[in-house]
């Protein structure tokens, strides 16, 4: 499997997109364009990016989310609430069938279209990285063991503090239940807060 950890919560982003190649390249790769670069590049790429942007802010400030983090602090510390972005991919996916009548596979593909579409308008750097996790089809891997093991390790060559990632399997398996109640609570509220922030008249949300 060959696909590049770049970001925590690139499926949550993906879907909360909509079905414009531009808007979508912005949402999935902001984290890739600091600062005011996107200004740069095309209206509905900056415009992505600046809904990502505003996706992250509602996220960290959600009741549900920040009453996860001190569950996560002891083990993980500072990395909690990236820990928990991750996770609340894994609760995406595995509870896929609530917030979309399409499977997983048929987004992923038609995203990874989308994406391709239109993927020449970004950055050359942004762009190979890009190809390449779409090459090993990373949105799909969020919620299947083999791709959440190989998502954390990539991110403890990215810490400072690895021990403080590679337990994340003992909290899934001992406050999984209690996390993923709160992203059932917690992502409907998204969604409404993204369909009604960036008007998105073709979002692919049942």
């Amino acid at each position: 499997m060959q696909f590049i950890l770049l970001s925590m919560n690139y499926l949550a982003h993906a879907f909360l997109s909509g079905e414009d190649p531009e808007f979508l390249l912005g949402n999935v790769t902001a984290d890739l364009l600091k600062g005011n670069f996107h200004k740069s590049l095309s209206e509905k790429i900056s415009a992505g990016v600046l809904h990502h942007r505003k996706i992250d802010v509602f996220t960290d400030n959600h009741p549900e989310f920040r009453s996860c983090l001190p569950i996560l602090y002891p083990q993980h510390g500072k990395y909690a609430s990236v820990v928990l972005d991750i996770l609340f991919d894994y609760f995406l996916v595995k509870n896929w069938h609530l917030f979309n009548d399409h499977s997983l596979d048929t987004f992923c593909e038609k995203t990874n279209l989308l994406l391709l579409s239109g993927i020449s308008l970004l950055p050359a750097n942004v762009e190979i990285q890009l190809k390449s996790m779409i090459q090993g089809n990373w949105l799909y891997h969020y919620g299947h063991q083999e791709g959440l093991t190989y998502c954390f390790l990539r991110l403890t060559k990215r810490v400072a503090q690895p021990d403080r990632i590679t337990n994340w399997q003992e909290t899934l398996d001992k406050k999984g239940e209690f996390l993923a109640a709160s992203f059932l609570n917690f992502f409907p509220e998204l969604i409404a807060y993204s369909k009604n922030e960036a008007n998105l008249q073709n979002v692919m949300i049942s």
